[in-house]
Order: C-alpha cells, then sequence, then structure tokens
C-alpha cells in the first residue's frame, strides 16, 4: 500500500498552484485537502499515487498508478471517483450514490452512460467497502532493487556505514511480512532480515525490525512508500532520533519523484543532505 508510516508523520496534504502547473497534464488547481488521519493524500495534481484511510470526498485516479489495479467495482464509471458504497446497475456499469441518484425518470431509471432502462431496483446491486481499504494496493512482497539515494546523517553502521551506492535487494522466502535481505556497496555486503510490523494503534506495516546475520538488531520506521518510485524511512538511531534515508527504485530512477521529495522536505528538513548515489553506481 501507500502509506505515511510512522506517527510522527502528521501531514496536512496540499499541493500548491504553481508546483502543480509544472507537474502535471491537469488543471493546474491548487488543492488544499485535510485528511483526519495519519496519511498523506497527494492529489492528481502532483502526478503521484493516492491513498488515505479516510476520504472526505472520494478520490480522482487520473494520475494514480497501482501496482495492483483497483477493483472496477470501487470506481464509479461515470465520475471516476473512489466511493465506499457503489451500485452495479443491469447493464453492468458502476455508479456511486450521488450519480445514482441521477438516474430516476418518471419511474423508471435510465444509466447515464448508455441509455439502459431497468424498473426494480433490486436489480441493483450494492456494495459497501470499508474506508481504509478503499485504495489498497500490493507494496510487498517486493521483487525490485532499491538505491539509497540520500540522507540526514553521513555515517550509518547498518546500511554500509559512510559508503555510497547502497544496494537493497529481497532473496529468499517472504512469509508473514519478514524476508531476508542484502544491503551491498561497493567494498562489501550486509545480509539479514527485514520483518514488519504495525506502530501501536496503527493498522499499516511501517515498523521494520532489521536483523543482520551477525545477529545485531535495529528498528527504523517506514515514513512514507511508493512502491513504483521512492521510499523515506526515519532511523531513530541516528541524528538525535530524526534520521531520514531516501530510497529509489532502481527500474524507475528516470521517472519523476517530486512528490516524494516534497514528503522527505516536509518530514526530513533540505539540510544536511548527504548524497549516496550518483551515476557511477549502476556502472
Amino acid at each position: 500500500m501507500l502509506y505515511l508510516g510512522s506517527s510522527e508523520s502528521l501531514v496536512w496534504s496540499w499541493c500548491c498552484q504553481t508546483r502543480a502547473a509544472a507537474h502535471s497534464r491537469l488543471s493546474p488547481l491548487a488543492v488544499f485537502t485535510k485528511v483526519a488521519t495519519r496519511r498523506m493524500t497527494c492529489d492528481a495534481s502532483f502526478n503521484c499515487s493516492v491513498h488515505a484511510r479516510r476520504l472526505l470526498s472520494g478520490t480522482r485516479l487520473e494520475a494514480a498508478e497501482f501496482v495492483t489495479a483497483i477493483p472496477p467495482s470501487k470506481v464509479c464509471s461515470a465520475c471516476g471517483l473512489v466511493r465506499k458504497r457503489t451500485a452495479l446497475l443491469p447493464c453492468v456499469h458502476v455508479l456511486c450514490e450521488s450519480c445514482y441518484e441521477q438516474c430516476a425518470h418518471g419511474g423508471m431509471y435510465v444509466c447515464p452512460l448508455d441509455g439502459y432502462e431497468w424498473q426494480d431496483e433490486h436489480d441493483v446491486d450494492w456494495k459497501d467497502f470499508p474506508l481504509d481499504q478503499l485504495l489498497q494496493r500490493e507494496c510487498y512482497p517486493d521483487v525490485g532493487e532499491w538505491y539509497l539515494t540520500y540522507r540526514n546523517y553521513y555515517y550509518d553502521p547498518y546500511f554500509g556505514g559512510s559508503a555510497k551506492c547502497v544496494k537493497y535487494q529481497r532473496y529468499g522466502t517472504y512469509e508473514n511480512f519478514s524476508t531476508p535481505i542484502m544491503l551491498t556497496f561497493p567494498d562489501g555486503e550486509v545480509r539479514g532480515r527485514f520483518s514488519m510490523s504495525s506502530s501501536e494503534c496503527y493498522s499499516t506495516k511501517d515498523a521494520v525490525t532489521f536483523v543482520r546475520d551477525d545477529e545485531s538488531t535495529q528498528s527504523f520506521h517506514i515514513i512514507y512508500t511508493d512502491c513504483q518510485i521512492c521510499s523515506i524511512l526515519r532511523h531513530p538511531y541516528a541524528a538525535n532520533g530524526y534520521g531520514c534515508s531516501y530510497w529509489r527504485r532502481t527500474s524507475t530512477l528516470h521517472e519523476s519523484d517530486d512528490c516524494c521529495k516534497f514528503i522527505y522536505d516536509q518530514n526530513c528538513g533540505t539540510s544536511p543532505m548527504y548524497q549516496m548515489y550518483d551515476r557511477s553506481c549502476q556502472s
């Protein structure tokens, strides 16, 4: 899933008009959406994926990109919004409650998309979806490779010290949110196991325990993840508890990560910033 991770990551979501105009093919409307939960909704203006536990008025999918497609039964065929309650019409189109209300015409019901008519409301199949499951998508098990691109502290004893070109990859069997992983860098590698769990009062797997093969253990939190673009981690053992690292998926390094950078800046600041990746890392 796409999510903001730890409880420290309460962020009121906004995408300002100037940035939207620069990074979106959509109308550059300013967006200011308060989400009454510890999640962040980055609307289509930022051309990034979307997830929120509590959706106040629906979410547009024009620029959302999901690893596993959202089932059509959750998306209104007329307005394109994901709603917590939808109706499957006899013509197989799906409408939200708001659009369905527009179907009634003089004792008949007419689909606004193809003009199909029906009389009996029992011909409509209504479905309800829990709010916290509306936009779930799979991030794990991940089979890709990720590069550490920068962080706000210089030395990390668990992630290669001060080495650049640190690369993460999973191998072996993934089971119950636990998997063996390998970190490689120019002069060595570190192997161990990542195990994911949920922080107190939290439903997503935002807490990670890293047990190295030498049995040393460290924990950190996932601040934010876009399964196809970036991951932002909080390292409590670094920078007086405010250590952050920024990771990019190798297969999408050429794609825009503006939304990810924005979230990193808001949670971790812009200075100091130690660059841990350059083009030579892939040579």
